[in-house]
Formats: C-alpha cells, sequence, structure tokens
C-alpha cells in the first residue's frame, strides 16, 4: 500500500494508469478530452507539485482558495504521467497544460 512522507510523494506499489483507476473507479481520458493517452506506470502519488517525480500521479484538488489543477503544469514538468482531478479541474488542464 502507501507509505513514506506525503511532503515527498506516497510510493504506491507498481500500477499501470490503467488499473489505478479501475481500482479507484475513474476513467482515463487525455487533457484535451480526446482518447485516452499511453498506459504509463504510476509509481507515487502527491498532491505537491513540487514534490512530482517520473511516476508521480498528481492528485489535483479543489482548495478553498485555488484548485490544485492550477499546478498541473509543474507537476507535468516535474515528471508526473497523470493528473488525477474533478471536472473543473479537467478543464482547467485541459485548456492549460494540453497532452
Amino acid at each position: 500500500m502507501m507509505a513514506g512522507n506525503s511532503r515527498k510523494g506516497r510510493d504506491l506499489r507498481v500500477h499501470d494508469l490503467s488499473e489505478l483507476a479501475a481500482v479507484i473507479g475513474c476513467e482515463v481520458q487525455s487533457a484535451a478530452g480526446g482518447e485516452a493517452p499511453a498506459n504509463p506506470i504510476v509509481t507515487s502519488a502527491t498532491i505537491r507539485a513540487q514534490s512530482a517525480r517520473e511516476g508521480t500521479l498528481f492528485v489535483a484538488l479543489a482548495g478553498a482558495r485555488v484548485h490544485g489543477a492550477q499546478f498541473a503544469g509543474e507537476a507535468v514538468k516535474n515528471g508526473a504521467v497523470a493528473v488525477f482531478t474533478d471536472p473543473e479541474g479537467a478543464k482547467f488542464v485541459a485548456e492549460n497544460v494540453g497532452t
């Protein structure tokens, strides 16, 4: 299961993205809303874009002041392979981060 320091991201058992999506009950979409992307391997998860690294699932949640999706671009630049977010965040990512 999950272990590690939340400030550095949480290490997961290795899952491919489609397997992880099935476990948590969501679907995989591309940032542009088209066909789902390749099926990357997810090795960690974090809510901090600064902590993202290769293999990270960036979890972009709505906050009291800002939406975590505003930091998706930084997470992707740091190596995040996917962004988990709500419809509002998905729209932001599609318009500002792209595929």
